[in-house]
């Protein structure tokens, strides 16, 4: 495990086993390092005011919270920045590997209140369902990055209550395509990385919030091509209750992207792995 030199290392270390419902849990490779409570936050890091383009009810909205960059500072040292993806766990199973690269070049956030007081919910328009966001919500400043606007909410993970630094190869062995495979289906990879790892598992690696899509039955050979596409594109045009969203992504290269998708997942259906016991 690569050492954590952050500042709060012994803080963290020292911090008390009871987990409080606004705890922070930290690991690094999935090994726990401690906790971070919304009080050491504040007074370690500093509350803050951040304005954002609301991705799930469209609407500008402004939370209180902490930059992320200088939180990991805090805890990680500047190691972080080295690495390859911090994987976000929520409470109801979604899990998003956010890479580095992208907390790098924008400007992210974890908070944990409206900067109005009013209640820190909102309505998930693609799921059509009120949620809570705490303990804590992962938001980007998009208002001056219209390609974060355009990416939707996947990256915006909301019921946050751990953060770990890994390296996605180590962590998700089980859910890459051969080193050869064609370039439409490595896009599709990344594709899936980014929109749809956060809910489905494929080998039983990814989020615990949807079903798995490959072991022991690909969803490919239970789905024609045409009625798949159209399921990532608009669920409800074939399930109107369903809570699956359709395909977060609404760039003009949309359908190549769904294309991409469904080859990865068929290339993925020659793969088939049991899945393994995790630690986390």
């Amino acid at each position: 495990m690569t050492p954590v030199r952050g500042a709060l290392l012994l803080l963290l270390l020292l911090a008390p086993a009871c987990v409080a419902a606004q705890d922070l849990t930290l690991r690094d490779r999935g090994h726990d390092v401690g906790t971070l409570s919304l009080a050491r936050m504040q007074s370690e890091i500093g509350e803050r005011i951040i304005e954002v383009h609301e991705p799930h009810d469209p609407s500008s909205v402004r939370y209180a919270g902490f930059r992320l960059d200088a939180l990991l500072d805090a805890v990680y040292g500047a190691d972080w920045r080295n690495r390859g993806e911090l994987l976000v766990s929520c409470e109801d199973g979604y899990q998003p590997a956010i890479p580095v690269a992208d907390l790098l070049r924008f400007e992210a956030w974890l908070v944990h209140r409206r900067a109005d007081d009013a209640a820190f919910r909102l309505h998930n328009v693609r799921q059509g369902e009120t949620v809570d966001l705490g303990p804590f919500y992962l938001v980007w400043n998009n208002l001056d990055a219209p390609e974060l606007q355009q990416e939707g909410a996947a990256a915006w993970p909301y019921q946050v209550v751990a953060l770990d630094l890994i390296e996605f190869s180590d962590r998700f062995p089980r859910m890459a395509p051969p080193t050869d495979a064609a370039a439409e289906v490595r896009q599709g990879f990344l594709a899936f990385r980014k929109y749809c790892m956060s809910c489905h598992t494929i080998n039983g690696e990814g989020g615990a919030k949807a079903v798995e899509l490959n072991y022991p039955v690909s969803v490919t050979e239970y789905f024609d091509e045409h009625w798949l596409r159209r399921w990532i594109d608009a669920p409800r045009s074939m399930r109107y209750d369903t809570s699956m969203p359709p395909l977060v992504y609404d760039g003009q290269d949309r359908p190549a992207m769904i294309d991409a998708i469904v080859a990865y997942l068929k290339v993925m259906a020659t793969r088939k792995q049991a899945p393994a016991v995790q630690e986390n």
